[in-house]
């Protein structure tokens, strides 16, 4: 049997024209979400949850295909006292397949200033009555330009940069390597 002979049978045409269409949905959803949709899809997504007991996140001015790199032109976390860590012209670079694993890939945050005007006020845990502990967070490069601590969060006031890496394996465990260096005449 030849291959026309194969198509021209009416259930194979079929599996064949709904194959192509879902591929060409799977490329139209695809390509939409690298543009203003994605971001704007992103904003709703994460502008005003709860991050991990830690407060509210506000993020603006989003640009960039948010499904590999894309930039923030601010974020925020407030808790009840307001916010208490302000991040300014943030990218970041990751693997959106990783959505479908337990591990969320990111491979690169970079900082422009990064403020911690106070400690946060610690919401309370949520017991975990499931089996699961969430989703692991790798971040394979985290850089600050200028990170600025008030008075008070560590110690007296001081501005440094950051180079880090960082996973949070879930359930409030976490591993941090991170080189830190002084910006400003106070002492370490």
């Amino acid at each position: 049997m030849t291959l026309a002979a194969v198509f021209n049978r009416k259930p194979v045409r079929l599996g064949a024209l709904l194959t192509l269409l879902i591929v060409l949905m799977l490329a139209a959803l695809t390509w939409a979400m690298t543009g203003p949709l994605g971001r704007a899809v992103l904003v709703m997504a994460a502008d005003g949850r709860s991050v991990a007991g830690l407060g509210v996140l506000q993020i603006e001015r989003v640009e960039g295909d948010v499904l590999s790199r894309f930039s923030l032109g601010a974020v925020r976390i407030s808790d009840e006292d307001g916010v208490w860590l302000k991040a300014e012209d943030v990218t970041i670079a990751w693997r959106a397949a990783s959505l479908f694993t337990d591990t969320l890939h990111i491979t690169r945050i970079e900082v422009q200033t990064l403020e911690l005007l106070r400690r946060p006020r610690l919401e309370p845990r949520q017991s975990d009555r499931g089996g699961g502990g969430g989703r692991t967070v790798s971040i394979a490069a985290l850089s600050v330009d200028r990170a600025r601590l008030a008075e008070g969060v560590a110690g007296p006031q001081a501005a440094f940069t950051l180079n880090a890496e960082a996973r949070f394996p879930g359930r409030g465990a976490f591993e941090i390597g991170a080189e830190a260096e002084r910006l400003d005449e106070g002492e370490d």
